[in-house]
């Protein structure tokens, strides 16, 4: 049987122990618990659309799981959040950070340097007991050590390799920065034509190297077929340095002349 948090449980009757706090700028709208509970206080309501208003009661609300990725280790992570309603304005909070603020420690809720952290390692386990205040750096630290992100020395960067028309591999670069450089060309057209194998970037074909070698057979027949649509270099194009009266103007000359050389026949 899946397990249930504290936090999923919507009974209004309190779990062991249980405290509860309004919630700092929400006084007389919502509470929360020493388990990370979440509780509509009864309130009289007036809908700005309405006259009259109506009461509430108490309701244990359930929150929902905010997702993060680490590409490191190409996993998903989650922490508790909720949204708050105010004068029809909609508050997203970390559960876990009021928790804390509320049953442990005070902290400045709105510094982002500031995070909180789980004594067992689940995010969804928001019982105070459970919760560490840490910081970026001290996070950041502790993931190194266990492996779940690179060190800031270490390049994340891919190598890329680049090749010529016909499919020929020409060299290979370290990173798009060093191809730029190279070629003395944009890299951010380097990094569209490696992340989009129909287009070239100076001239040339672009793959991350740990990719299979390129087939520019389906890409060069798009590109000739487009060369069948261009106009040929012996045709001759719209001059808009010339006025759009002096093009009339030269026009009706045309067909005036043309009709005295029809009359003189």
């Amino acid at each position: 049987m899946e397990r249930l948090y504290p936090y999923q449980h919507t009974s209004l009757e309190d779990l062991p122990e249980e405290v509860w706090k309004d919630i700092p700028g929400f006084e007389g709208y919502y509470q929360i618990s020493t388990y990370g509970r979440i509780k509509s206080v009864a309130r009289y309501i007036i809908r700005c659309t309405q006259r009259v208003g109506f009461w509430t009661k108490d309701k244990i609300m359930v929150p929902y799981l905010s997702a993060g990725h680490n590409r490191f280790l190409n996993q998903t992570t989650y922490r508790v959040a909720i949204k708050l309603y105010k004068d029809n304005k909609a508050y997203p909070i970390s559960v876990s950070r009021y928790v804390y603020a509320l049953f442990v420690e005070e902290f400045d809720l709105h510094n982002s340097e500031h995070i909180i952290t789980y004594q067992d390692g689940d995010s969804q386990n928001t019982h105070y007991a459970n919760l560490v205040l840490t910081t970026q750096k001290q996070v950041h630290k502790t993931c190194f050590a266990k492996k779940r992100r690179l060190a800031p020395n270490v390049s994340t960067a891919r190598s890329i390799t680049q090749y010529d028309l016909s499919g020929k591999k020409i060299a290979t670069y370290p990173t798009v920065q060093t191809a730029s450089t190279a070629v003395k060309h944009s890299s951010k057209r380097i990094y569209r034509a490696v992340k989009d194998h129909s287009k070239l970037a100076a001239g040339y074909y672009w793959r991350y190297q740990d990719l299979p070698d390129i087939d520019v057979r389906p890409y060069e027949k798009k590109r000739k077929r487009k060369k069948k649509h261009q106009l040929p270099p012996d045709m001759p194009t719209l001059d808009t340095n010339v006025s759009m009266q002096a093009a009339i103007t030269e026009t009706t000359h045309e067909i005036s002349g043309t009709a005295a050389s029809g009359a003189g026949v």
